[in-house]
């Protein structure tokens, strides 16, 4: 069940992540307004196994890596056409070993072995019948997404962040968030790291709340202190989906060239 937790926060601290979520959206920041096209506003988009696929690998290349505007994840993953497709895999009769060598030779990006058993593993898992119950999440996650967004709609987000943890390898409490908000199909799950705490700390006081990094791969944890965002948003006004878009975006004085 999701985590409600209330806590008050100062009046000053709200209205300041109201005028800076403001201002970030006045920019026109791409990141920003992309998150609010994609999650927000208007249709859900078509989620097809390429997209899922797209997804999957995004979430396993991200991980314990720098991914600013111009790192060489982002810049990987926005390559045309892509070096790591859903059919440039099932054609390959040897699968981390495609991986590997597409990783190394790009440059710049580590743990090349580990995501190449990662992406063998969870493909495989997808091949054995995954696509089914990925698909399933897809379509009841894009119908929610339809409606005007709800805090009931957190449930179903959990369940199907729940069910990518549980089932895919290198998809922790984070990646398992993002896989599903990158697609634009959930509004109140937050995708959490370093960055995230490090900017909470900096701009609001938590008092005795024990926001720490340390244990944002532990779930409960991880869902202690979405649980304590969650309520801050309510305080401000602002979904959870655009709050993590703002801060991330902040790190970032360069725009993304595309949408990951």
């Amino acid at each position: 069940m999701p985590l409600k937790i209330s806590y008050s926060f100062d009046p000053i601290d709200i209205q300041k992540i109201s005028d800076i979520v403001s201002e970030r959206k006045q920019l026109g920041r791409r990141l920003v307004i992309e998150r609010i096209q994609r999650n927000i506003e208007g249709e859900p988009p078509l989620i097809s196994e390429e997209e899922l696929w797209f997804a999957m690998m995004m979430c396993l290349l991200t991980t314990q890596q720098p991914s600013g505007p111009n790192d060489p994840v982002p810049r990987f993953l926005l390559s045309i056409p892509f070096r790591l497709s859903l059919p440039k895999i099932r054609q390959s009769e040897n699968i981390p070993e495609l991986v590997k060598k597409e990783l190394s030779d790009f440059g710049g990006i580590r743990f090349y072995n580990r995501i190449a058993d990662e992406t063998y593993e969870n493909f495989s898992t997808l091949e054995a019948g995954g696509w089914s119950r990925l698909k399933y999440f897809a379509n009841a996650l894009s119908d929610q997404r339809r409606t005007t967004p709800e805090i009931g709609h957190l449930a179903l987000e959990q369940e199907a962040a729940e069910y990518m943890s549980a089932n895919y390898r290198g998809i922790g409490p984070k990646q398992s968030r993002n896989f599903w908000q990158y697609l634009g199909l959930t509004r109140f799950v937050f995708v959490l790291d370093g960055r995230v705490i490090k900017w909470l700390h900096k701009n609001i006081d938590f008092g005795a709340l024990p926001l720490s990094t340390d244990f944002l791969s532990d779930e409960k944890y991880y869902r202690f202190v979405s649980g304590i965002l969650l309520n801050l948003c309510e305080q401000v006004g602002v979904l959870p989906c655009l709050f993590d878009a703002v801060i991330f975006d902040s790190y970032d004085p360069d725009e993304w060239q595309g949408y990951i």
